[in-house]
Formats: structure tokens, C-alpha cells, sequence
């Protein structure tokens, strides 16, 4: 309330209340009102019940935690390709398979030619050009990790267009 009075604006917070019925959360907004000579009269407080909303987002998360302590036991991975934007975005597993630091976020395709071996490059550029011609491939394909290791990868990867924007991606 002090908060909303000293910024005179709506100020946010959301609450856990815990009892014996359970738990409930609640999202609360605090407006401070003023006259028309600008004196504070007092706070409007509106508060709403969003426990499913933090329910859902709880069940999301730890699905989400399950999903990638899956994909590292299995050692494997998702990866997405703009074609248009030339920027890959890839998930932890991918990472870890390639010894990548998990803040570097900088991928296009160049980079990723520096993971191929010399002697298969072709054939990566080749698959990746029969993706986008024919919607789908399959193939696997030796890359190089940071730490100069040889993984073998199994990729299948399929064109995905988005039918607003006619815009491309491969998935895989």
C-alpha cells in the first residue's frame, strides 16, 4: 500500500495463504485514490483467487524439469532452425552432447559448420538442403563437441511453416 501511495501508481503482489483447507494465492493490486486537489484519500485494493493459474504454472514446471532430466538420461535433444533469420535455438541436452556453455546463445548455421568434420560438411549441407526440399530427413552424421570429442548424431528434422506468416522452420 505504502508502495502505490509513494510511486501514485497500481502496484501488484501476489500472496500465499496456507491452511488447513490448503493452500490459496492471491493476486493483489493496490491503487492509491486522490481528489481533485490531489490529497490521498486512501488505497482501492482488488484481489483475485489465482490458485489455478500458480497450480498449473507449478505442474508445468516440474513437467518441464522432467522432460530434460529425460532427455539426459536418453542423451538426447530438440533443435529449431529459422531458416529466415539463419539462428539455431537448441535444448540443454543438445548442450551437453556438445560440450557447449549454456550461456552461449549465438548459433546460425555458420556455427554449426565448425561442429562438422571437414570430410562430412557436404553431406550435412547436402541433408539440410533436402530437408527444406522435401519437408523431412533422416541421417546421422559425426559432430566435433567443444572439447574436441567425436558424437555421433541421429537427426531427423522436418520443415514446420507457419500458415499467418508463411514463414519456415525446421524442427528436430
Amino acid at each position: 500500500i505504502l508502495q502505490a501511495q509513494k510511486e501514485r501508481n497500481t502496484v501488484s503482489d501476489e500472496i500465499l495463504l496456507s491452511g488447513r483447507e490448503g493452500d490459496l494465492w492471491i493476486l493483489n493490486h493496490y491503487t492509491p485514490v486522490y481528489n481533485e486537489e490531489n490529497e490521498y484519500l486512501g488505497t482501492q485494493i482488488i484481489s483475485d483467487d489465482i490458485s489455478n493459474r500458480k497450480f498449473a504454472e507449478n505442474a508445468f514446471y516440474q513437467s518441464q524439469q522432467r522432460l530434460i532430466e529425460s532427455q539426459e538420461m536418453a542423451k538426447i535433444g530438440w533443435w529449431e532452425y529459422d531458416i529466415d533469420q539463419n539462428r539455431f535455438l537448441i535444448s540443454e541436452g543438445i548442450y551437453r552432447q556438445l560440450d557447449i556453455p549454456l550461456d552461449q546463445d549465438d548459433f546460425d548455421h555458420k556455427y554449426w559448420k565448425d561442429f562438422t568434420h571437414e570430410k562430412y560438411l557436404g553431406f550435412a549441407q547436402d541433408q539440410f538442403q533436402k530437408i527444406q526440399e522435401t519437408g523431412s530427413a533422416d541421417f546421422e552424421i559425426p559432430l566435433i563437441s567443444k572439447s574436441g570429442n567425436i558424437k555421433w548424431l541421429w537427426i531427423k528434422g522436418e520443415v514446420d511453416e507457419d500458415i499467418r506468416s508463411g514463414k519456415k522452420k525446421i524442427l528436430g
